[in-house]
């Protein structure tokens, strides 16, 4: 199934969850704000909301700094 993931096409080879795709490329939920088809994603539905054919997540992280 093919995925854009931050404008870049990615295949996966099965259907995941938001929170196992997180996981998989090895990003913190707790600091990963995720939007899938340009709807941000609520952190309480990681677990259940599937990646589906052909959507389009963005993901952003939150950075420290000062």
């Amino acid at each position: 199934m093919t995925i854009t993931i931050n404008g870049e096409k990615r295949e996966i080879t099965e259907t995941l969850t938001v929170m196992k795709l997180l996981q998989e490329l090895k990003l913190n939920p707790d600091v990963t704000i995720v939007e899938q088809n340009a709807e941000i994603v609520s952190r309480a539905d990681y677990e259940t909301r599937a990646v589906n054919e052909n959507d389009s997540l963005e993901l952003l992280r939150y950075m420290g700094g000062g």
